[in-house]
C-alpha cells in the first residue's frame, strides 16, 4: 500500500539565503551556465530577496542576453548594472573632489566633478561628504575673487617708489 504524494502536498523547497543564493550565482557563472544563473537572478528579485552583485557579475549575463536577445530579461538587469556603474562613478567624482578641495586648491575642478552627480544614488554619508566639498570648493572660489591682490605688486621699503615718497 503505497500512498502517492499529490503535488499540493509535495514538500516546497526551503528558499535559499541571501548567502548561499550567492554563492550559487557566482557557481552558475564560474560553470558559464548563465541561464541558471539568470533564473536565480529573478528568483530572487520576484521573492523580494535581490541579491547584492557587483558589476563584475552581471555584465556577462547582459552580454548573454544580449547575444541571445532576450530584452526583457535584459532590461532589469541592464538597469541594475548602471545604477551599480552609477554609484561607482558617484564615489569617484567625491574621492577626487575631495583631493581638488583639500590638496590640489582646484575648487572650479571640484565643483565640474559634483555638478553631474545624481544625489538618488549616493547614501547619506556620501551626500554629506559631497555637499560638504561642494560648499568648501565655493568658499575657496569665493575667497580666491576676493583676493585679486595676487598679481599686483606693491611697494615695499626698498623699492625706488618708496625713496620718492619718503
Amino acid at each position: 500500500m503505497s500512498e502517492e504524494v499529490s503535488p499540493a502536498s509535495a514538500p516546497t523547497p526551503k528558499p535559499l539565503s541571501l548567502v548561499e543564493a550567492k554563492r550559487q550565482f557566482e557557481k552558475y557563472l564560474d560553470l558559464g551556465a548563465y541561464d541558471p544563473a539568470i533564473a536565480l537572478y529573478q528568483d530572487q528579485v520576484s521573492a523580494g530577496r535581490p541579491l547584492k552583485l557587483e558589476p563584475a557579475h552581471l555584465s556577462p549575463l547582459v552580454a548573454h542576453l544580449q547575444t541571445e536577445k532576450r530584452w526583457e530579461e535584459l532590461s532589469p538587469i541592464m538597469t541594475e548594472l548602471i545604477d551599480l556603474e552609477q554609484q561607482r562613478v558617484n564615489n569617484l567624482r567625491i574621492t577626487l573632489a575631495q583631493v581638488c578641495v583639500k590638496k590640489l586648491d582646484r575648487p572650479e575642478q571640484a565643483i565640474d566633478l559634483l555638478a553631474p552627480i545624481d544625489h538618488r544614488y549616493l547614501s547619506a554619508t556620501q551626500r554629506d561628504v559631497a555637499i560638504e566639498m561642494q560648499g568648501r570648493a565655493r568658499r575657496m572660489q569665493s575667497e580666491q575673487q576676493a583676493s585679486p591682490g595676487l598679481g599686483v605688486v606693491l611697494p615695499n621699503e626698498n623699492s625706488p617708489e618708496s625713496e620718492t615718497r619718503g
